[in-house]
């Protein structure tokens, strides 16, 4: 049986790797109301048909890819979580 983090390592690689093959997506979200106990509350909740695929000025997908290792203020990448702490 393997360790539990060598799991957690190759799910993390696995996700990783996702981010260079699915592009960038929205859901719009929208208030709904509704009664509990005689009083009227809101949530925002997430309009399922409502999905849409980010594009950039060329009209191309957009993709937020992780990187192994990265400096400075950008997204952290993949092998500066277990790294940095």
């Amino acid at each position: 049986m393997p360790d539990t983090l060598v799991i957690i390592f190759f799910v993390a690689i696995l996700t990783s790797l996702a981010t260079w093959v699915v592009p960038v997506g929205m859901f719009d979200s929208q208030e709904v109301q509704y009664q509990v106990d005689g009083q009227t509350k809101t949530r925002k909740v997430v309009d399922p048909h409502s999905f849409r695929i980010l594009t950039n000025e060329a009209g191309e997908p957009e993709y937020h890819r992780v990187q192994l290792f990265t400096t400075g203020d950008e997204r952290p990448g993949l092998m500066n979580f277990p790294l940095k702490g």
